[in-house]
C-alpha cells in the first residue's frame, strides 16, 4: 500500500511540475520595435526537419521566441512554410530585438529559442534540425 501512494505522489508531483513549464505558444506577429529585426532565411524545400523528417505539410509555422520578464515565451517573429516553399521558395523569420528599458523582443545576446508548430503542435529545437544551404 506504501508503495501504491508513493507512485501516486510521485506522479503527481511530476505532473504539477511539467504543467508549471508548460505553456501553449502564442504564434502571434510581434509589432516592430524601434532597434529593428534580424534575418533567418530558410532555403527551400528541405531545410526544416522534425526528428529527422523533412517537413511536407504546408502551413507548418517556425518562429523565434524570447523569454519575457514574466518568464513567458513571446514570440518575436514567425514564418510559415507554404505551398510557395514546398515548391521552392525560400523564406525568412524576422525576429525582433527589444528597445532599451522594454521588453518587447530579443535582447542583445539572448539566445533564440526556435519552435516549429505543425498540426497544431509546438515542436521545441531539441526535435527540430535546420539545414543549411549547400
Amino acid at each position: 500500500m506504501k508503495n501504491f501512494y508513493f507512485i501516486a505522489v510521485f506522479i503527481t508531483c511530476c505532473l504539477s511540475f511539467s504543467s508549471l513549464k508548460s505553456q501553449n505558444l502564442d504564434w502571434t506577429d510581434p509589432a516592430a520595435t524601434g532597434t529593428g529585426n534580424a534575418s533567418i532565411a530558410l532555403i527551400a524545400p528541405d531545410a526544416v526537419l522534425l526528428n529527422g523528417e523533412i517537413i511536407t505539410t504546408p502551413g507548418a509555422l517556425v518562429g523565434v521566441f524570447y523569454e519575457d520578464d514574466g518568464g513567458n515565451l513571446v514570440c518575436a517573429g514567425y514564418t510559415e512554410l507554404d505551398e510557395a516553399y514546398m515548391e521552392g521558395n525560400n523564406v525568412n523569420i524576422a525576429p525582433w530585438g527589444t528597445d532599451a528599458g522594454e521588453d518587447n523582443g530579443l535582447a542583445s545576446g539572448e539566445t533564440m529559442q526556435f519552435y516549429l508548430n505543425l498540426d497544431g503542435i509546438d515542436y521545441p529545437s531539441d526535435d527540430i534540425t535546420f539545414i543549411m544551404g549547400n
